[in-house]
């Protein structure tokens, strides 16, 4: 059945070592191959197993074909987050495995596509993923997409700060799961040294307080832990910044 499929479905992409591992041209694949896999990504069923094939091709494509030939198929089939049940005349909700394999490879998206592209579909991807509360594996994997976006300085920490730290902060706040919170925590602690001195007192801090706060008789082990190595963190950082605050 489909939740068979799902399951035996793989969640990585193989890429290939280099270009002598490839058994096809590009003419080939871009011309064959591709259309027939984007084609299965069109399928609720097929998608989870043509994805992985589509996603480790790109990696041979040139930003030009990955915009006209992939992108808009990936952004309107497998870039799909949905709560609820399905309304009449909807399509079948898509299985999450599917944005989460987008994912946890998003790095090959980052690398393809220009910086409108990220503003306009990479980004906004990141937030919904965020704002996904009924699926706490979708929003651990945006949390860490966020976190190397900015530690990669794909985005600068503006950007973070406006887009990305209000999602993860309501994350932290609204999630029941003492997990997810701790996620939230430990990814917000990967990003101070990014961060300025304002952000980190006006923002950052009480998102942390409050964590702590939730359930205090009863905090688990490594939700104290990430606490507390956070809360060094920062006052190392702002005893280093005391002049900028």
């Amino acid at each position: 059945g489909p939740q068979q499929e799902a399951a035996s479905a793989p969640m990585t992409v193989e890429l290939p070592a280099d270009d002598d591992d490839y058994v096809f041209p590009n003419r080939i694949v871009i011309h064959k191959i591709l259309p027939a896999l984007l084609k299965e990504c069109r399928d609720q069923k097929m998608c989870l197993f043509a994805l992985p094939n589509v996603l480790a091709l790109c990696t041979r494509m040139t930003e030009q074909q990955f915009s006209q030939l992939v992108l808009p198929t990936i952004h309107k089939h497998c870039m799909v987050l949905s709560d609820g049940p399905n309304k009449p005349n909807q399509q079948p909700q898509i299985s999450p495995k599917i944005p989460q394999m987008v994912l946890r490879h998003l790095s090959i998206l980052w690398a393809k596509t220009t910086l409108s592209e990220q503003k306009n579909f990479i980004i906004p991807f990141i937030v919904q993923s965020l704002q996904f509360h009924s699926n706490s594996d979708i929003q651990s994997e945006a949390m860490k997409r966020a976190e190397e976006a900015l530690n990669s300085h794909i985005i600068d920490a503006t950007a973070f700060k406006n887009t990305f730290l209000p999602q993860i902060k309501n994350v932290c706040e609204l999630t029941n799961s003492e997990p997810m919170r701790t996620n939230a925590v430990v990814c917000v602690g990967k990003v101070l040294s990014e961060l300025d001195a304002v952000t980190i007192v006006n923002h950052v801090l009480p998102m942390v307080e409050n964590a702590l706060v939730k359930n205090p008789r009863n905090a688990s082990a490594p939700l104290l832990m990430s606490c507390v190595g956070v809360l060094r963190r920062m006052s190392v950082i702002l005893m280093e910044n005391q002049s900028g605050l």
